[in-house]
């Protein structure tokens, strides 16, 4: 992810490569790892579901919120009120 800037592309669709490349890579050379890897389809049916369906809806709402500008319509609030709290 921290080469980000040299591929251009989004952390996310980094993060989705990674995934799928540790996945290949764990479902090809199972046979030659000592220790007792759980099968793809294993992995998946003990997820919990619920959160990962609930992290990806909080990312979206905060990247509509962030596309909107309302997050820092909002910061610009908080550091107004602070600066009057504090001066």
């Amino acid at each position: 992810m921290a080469l980000r800037p040299i591929f251009g592309q989004t952390l996310g669709f980094i993060a989705l490569c990674g995934a799928l490349a540790l996945v290949l890579l764990f479902e090809v050379f199972k046979s030659r790892f000592t220790l007792d890897i759980p099968t793809f389809e294993e992995v998946l049916s003990e997820l919990d579901w619920r959160a990962i369906l609930f992290y990806v809806s909080l990312f979206a709402l905060v990247g509509g919120l962030n596309q909107s500008g309302m997050i820092k319509t909002v910061s610009n609030m908080i550091t107004r009120l602070l600066r009057k709290a504090w001066c």
